[in-house]
């Protein structure tokens, strides 16, 4: 399946270039957002685009340059980039390691305003730029976790704190809640994929939300 990096860009191409030599997890289509105007940043961008469009021609990657003004309306003009991207891509990877903290804020909101349909399109991917971690997890899971509530959310961090799981009646002393409401906030979290149930113990389901053994 074709695969597009949505990547944000700054005064550096630097990332991106590292992401690109990845033949692991190739790309076959390249989109740099960056903001716009006429200031020495959109300079610096633009000559950084420059480097990466060199190495797309030789590598037989498409790649673009998308622009978007540093206006009140940032958000919807990038929710309607990411909108036409997922629709025409069964696979997006909304690269954020680079550029203004601004842009890649508002790059994230604008993921989370999509429609559940097209966020199961895209998963955000993070680099550390000095520690060497890499961090990959679904939009769709970050707009699930998003709209929990506030006893979803402590029995998620609860599971997220115990790699072994834990069973309903452990969870019911530790949250001091009614066992039939942690059932249903159980029965909840089981159905959006966010945990796991095995022989009446609970576990975070997804890798980036669960601790090593």
């Amino acid at each position: 399946m074709d695969r597009t990096l949505i990547a944000s860009l700054g005064s550096s191409e630097l990332y991106v270039l590292r992401r690109l030599a990845r033949r692991s997890d190739s790309v076959s289509r390249l989109v740099m957002v960056s903001l716009g105007g006429g200031g020495e940043q959109a300079r610096r961008a633009r000559d950084a685009f420059s480097n990466v469009e060199f190495v797309c021609s030789k590598t037989g990657i498409e790649c673009r340059l998308v622009e978007v003004p540093p206006s009140e309306d940032l958000v919807y003009r990038l929710s309607r980039l990411l909108e036409e991207e997922a629709r025409d891509s069964g696979d997006v990877r909304l690269f954020l390691t680079e550029g203004p903290a601004i842009l890649i804020v508002s790059l994230l909101i604008a993921g989370l305003l999509m429609s559940p349909e097209l966020q199961r399109k895209i998963a955000i991917e993070v680099w550390g730029e000095d520690s060497g971690m890499q961090l990959v997890v679904s939009l769709s899971l970050v707009s699930r976790i998003v709209r929990l509530d506030e006893a979803e959310r402590g029995i998620l961090r609860l599971l997220s704190e115990r790699p072994g799981g834990l069973r309903a009646s452990e969870l019911v002393s530790l949250l001091g809640v009614a066992r039939s409401t942690l059932y249903k906030k159980l029965r909840g979290l089981v159905e959006s994929g966010l945990v796991a149930e095995e022989g009446g113990v609970y576990r975070v389901r997804d890798p980036a939300l669960r601790p090593r053994a």
